[in-house]
């Protein structure tokens, strides 16, 4: 793979990345609507039946605060997948995924931040391919019979070690 390859690739989604916040985004969105209604069912009542403050209850206004950050995140995702934004894509994913998982639906949660890993991992990768490769500087240095920038922090990292 040449380096403009390389750098293309780096900077872009694949089909297969596009598709998974193409089609996680919806769900997600759909999970958020789920989430919330079943938050906001399940909350006890303000108070007890001897007229104290209820210590468990939440006020329904943070329910659908929460519901309005989850769907702008649910949004966040699909303009990422849009744009074939990576990096964006896997922070989005990954945050909206311990947003649910946080709320303790785990079985909701846990396929977002595996995916957002997985988007993670492959855009870590693709940068540290690119930073490998040599550049035409040191190509030109080693013609010249220099070291190369790579190799030379190779060496000073052995060094330290």
């Amino acid at each position: 793979m040449t380096r403009d390859d390389l750098e293309r690739a780096a900077s872009s989604m694949t089909d297969k990345e596009r598709l998974v916040g193409l089609i996680g985004a919806p769900v997600a969105a759909f999970l958020t609507f789920v989430v919330t209604a079943a938050l906001v069912s399940g909350d006890p009542s303000a108070r007890l039946r001897s007229g104290r403050l209820n210590p468990a209850h939440v006020g329904v206004s943070s329910y659908h605060t929460l519901e309005v950050v989850l769907l702008a995140v649910s949004l966040s995702i699909l303009i990422a997948s849009m744009m074939r934004k990576r990096l964006a894509a896997a922070v989005a994913t990954a945050l909206f995924g311990l947003g649910v998982f946080n709320l303790h639906y785990w079985g909701f949660g846990m396929p977002y931040v595996m995916a957002g890993a997985w988007l993670l991992v492959r855009s870590y990768r693709m940068s540290q391919q690119l930073k490998l490769l040599p550049t035409d500087d040191d190509r030109a240095a080693r013609d010249r019979g220099g070291r190369t920038a790579v190799a030379a922090a190779a060496r000073s990292i052995e060094a330290t070690s």
